[in-house]
């Protein structure tokens, strides 16, 4: 049975006595190569989330613009609105209106 005592002077103590453990450091190398690469990746992945987004707002108005102007009127979509609804929604005030 181990039970740490003082983490920070590095002492275990067990069954039958006290053990003195070396020091261990703060950051190991891999910890120290996980750290650097979440500080690299995290503005990657923005970046990759921020192209899908663009993507996404793409391919919904290229099909909402590929419809007949009769199809948009019956889905209540006039053409001039098809970006800011696919990028705010139907209930999206048109502050330029």
């Amino acid at each position: 049975m181990l039970l740490q005592i003082g983490p920070k002077e590095g002492i275990d103590a067990f069954e039958g006595g006290i053990a003195r453990t070396a020091q261990r450091p703060a950051l190991s190398a891999l910890s120290a190569l996980s750290a650097l690469w979440r500080a690299v990746a995290a503005p990657a992945n923005g970046i990759l989330a921020a192209y899908a987004e663009r993507r996404r707002i793409n391919r919904a108005v290229a099909e909402l613009a590929a419809l007949s102007d009769h199809v948009l009127a019956d889905i209540g979509i006039a053409r001039h609105d098809i970006e800011r609804i696919v990028r705010n929604g139907r209930d999206a005030v048109d502050r330029h209106a």
